[in-house]
């Protein structure tokens, strides 16, 4: 059974699309479709992102999986110090810190695996020995506010932003009632459609 749902504005604010295509009659036509809806009068100091020039951040499928991954989902709300990202070694071996990466180095003294360290806090130090899965880096929020994750066409992070406001994901075949960048109002009426009732039926 379909069921009618309404999506509102809990906030006043600016509207911000995220991966959000519409039809001519402005129905979401892609899943992952997002509108984010952020407070005028944000202060820089309440505003957190970190680019990657090469982006290599995917979303991480398990925890206890090595590798380098982004620890959240667009739309979560974080809290100051909470982590986002991080990166777990896939080889035992060597810790070697350049200014710009961070590598793990075999018995052979050869490079095992190397990763771009900017934006990064390192958890471990240059010449420490590490073991597959222990964690090198992170990333920490400095600030409160909700995620934002803009992706590559491989799905891997080109930036990672976090600032105060309210994100709301819409279905596919939902009906968008607003226009990117527009100033909206507390309960103003974001889109509406149709979900499928999981509910049992007796």
């Amino acid at each position: 059974m379909r069921q009618g749902l309404s999506i509102r504005s809990e906030i006043e604010g600016i509207v911000s699309f995220y991966s959000l295509k519409l039809s001519p009659a402005r129905k979401v036509l892609l899943p992952n479709a997002w509108i984010f809806v952020y407070p005028e009068d944000i202060a820089a100091d309440e505003i957190f992102q970190v680019e990657f020039k090469d982006p290599f951040l995917k979303f991480r499928p398990l925890k206890s999986r090595p590798g380098a991954w982004v620890l959240v989902e667009n739309g979560f709300p974080i809290e100051i110090q909470d982590e986002i990202a991080a990166i777990y070694v896939e080889n035992s071996g060597t810790v070697k810190i350049t200014p710009t990466k961070i590598a793990i180095l075999g018995k052979d003294g050869k490079v095992a695996e190397e990763y771009h360290s900017e934006g990064f806090e390192l958890t471990v130090t240059n010449g420490q020995n590490v073991k597959v899965k222990e964690k090198i880096a992170h990333i920490l929020s400095p600030v409160e506010g909700i995620i934002r994750i803009e992706l590559d066409h491989d799905k891997r992070a080109t930036k990672i932003l976090v600032q105060p406001g309210e994100a709301y994901q819409l279905p596919e075949e939902f009906t968008v009632k607003v226009r990117d960048a527009q100033p909206v109002k507390e309960g103003v009426l974001l889109g509406f459609g149709y979900i499928e009732d999981t509910k049992e039926t007796e």
